[in-house]
């Protein structure tokens, strides 16, 4: 924080066992915490990125590495401009940002430019940076459980970068998929994936055709129960640079229609991270359902769309899926397993654990 902070050199450096340095160990230390409970961290800074680099890569008291870091810049840009850019590249949510800033003059001007990022004040004083660090962690930071894609998003973030360095070299989309080498892996819910089944329902909202909420409970109760009249298909994803670890959901449940003369199951919830669009994983996913559930009997899937402020991405994802919209009422989509179903995009290992059959 403060481009002297950099630029003063190894030497310069205040950061150690005692007086100011000691406060800017021990802030650094509850930042790397943070970091180990998922919540990803990015350097924006102005200063000359060598000498950045050479603090992080070599000072002995430095606890936070080039490794810790989902995004880094660290030039002489505006900071919005690279804030902006550290959004684009790790394909979040401006909302989603807390921008913590010495210096008074950049982050009122980050409040004016972006004002969906979260800008708390922050103290003069360096004693104080750990308490302040800890306070904004209790309010914006909580988590009732830590799963294992929070302990890994870090490396699943930098990773994309790697994403885009090949998709830019790839004489095709399609090429770039299959030089990923991704496998998709698609289970139903148990004591491991349950609390992250119910994360995904609860933070995602991009990639969300209905944003519905669910507890832990309650996806117990959808997913094990005998005669919940549900069935919950989790989605995990893997490539040649890491697991992205679960990032996909759907809820399925059984409908009465026309007097129960076919067999129809509503999309309760269709979700993804927004971290693994791009890639047709939604394909894949709704394609896997669609065979499954046609094995099981049924005859038609619904599914609906229920736009809010985030979600307009999805707007039309059902008619890209090859449903049909209805008519009866806005945002239902039916599609007939009987007749062309999607296709599993080629670019996909497919590896499928077992599959409800209480349902």
């Amino acid at each position: 924080m403060g481009r002297h902070y950099w630029e003063d050199g190894l030497g310069g450096i205040q950061l150690g066992d005692d007086g100011v340095g000691f406060a800017f160990a021990e802030f650094q230390q509850e930042i790397l915490n943070l970091h180990r409970k998922g919540i990803l961290l990015a350097l924006c800074s102005k200063n000359n990125l060598d000498d950045a680099l050479q603090v992080i890569r070599s000072h002995p008291a430095m606890c936070l590495r080039e490794e810790h870091f989902a995004a880094m810049r660290v030039n002489w840009e505006d900071k919005t401009a690279n804030i902006r850019s550290i959004v684009e590249e790790l394909n979040i949510g401006v909302d989603s940002l807390v921008f913590l800033d010495d210096d008074p003059v950049e982050r009122s001007r980050v409040r004016q430019l972006l004002p969906a990022v979260h800008v708390p004040e922050w103290p003069k004083d360096p004693a104080e940076y750990k308490t302040a660090l800890l306070e904004l962690a209790l309010e914006d930071f909580f988590r009732l459980a830590l799963t294992d894609e929070d302990r890994h998003r870090a490396e699943m973030y930098r990773s994309e970068g790697e994403r885009r360095r090949i998709a830019e070299s790839s004489s095709s989309l399609e090429d770039f998929y299959r030089s990923l080498q991704m496998k998709v892996t698609i289970g139903v819910p148990d004591s491991l994936t349950i609390p992250r089944i119910s994360q995904l329902t609860q933070k995602t909202n991009q990639f969300n055709l209905t944003t519905k909420r669910y507890t832990t409970a309650e996806i117990t109760g959808l997913g094990l129960a005998q005669d919940s009249g549900a069935v919950v298909y989790w989605l995990s994803l893997d490539d040649k640079f890491c697991s992205s670890g679960t990032v996909g959901v759907i809820i399925l449940r059984q409908q009465a229609e026309d007097g129960g003369s076919e067999e129809v199951w509503l999309i309760d919830t269709f979700l993804l991270s927004c971290r693994v669009l791009g890639r047709g994983v939604e394909r894949a996913f709704i394609g896997f359902t669609c065979d499954a559930m046609k094995r099981r009997g049924a005859r038609k899937l619904v599914g609906e769309y229920r736009p809010t402020s985030k979600n307009f991405i999805v707007a039309q994802i059902y008619d890209r899926l090859g449903f049909r919209q209805t008519g009866k009422e806005n945002g239902r989509w039916e599609l007939d397993l009987s007749g062309q179903l999607p296709e599993i995009p080629d670019w996909f290992e497919l590896s499928i654990l077992k599959e409800n059959t209480h349902a």
